[in-house]
């Protein structure tokens, strides 16, 4: 099955929906987003697969506020 949306975990603490939207909106329209505010993740839905593939190979193991964060397809979100 075939998702368009996206975990980010290693997110630094405060992380807020603009900051992540500026982050994945150059690889598309970012359609919701998740953020677990106790701890260091979230999810990040994009208009489609293809899009959330080109940001999920852009932002993996970049470095984000400091951290490097990873950026895998959810199988929950």
């Amino acid at each position: 099955m075939q998702t368009n949306t996206l975990y980010v975990g290693n997110l630094k603490n405060p992380t807020d929906y603009e900051q992540i939207t500026k982050l994945f909106s150059p690889y598309g329209k970012v359609v919701g987003i998740k953020i677990n505010t106790n701890r260091d993740f979230g999810f990040v839905s994009m208009s489609s697969n293809s899009q959330a593939k080109n940001a999920k190979e852009a932002l993996d193991c970049s470095n984000f506020k400091g951290n490097f964060i990873r950026v895998i397809f959810s199988h929950t979100g």
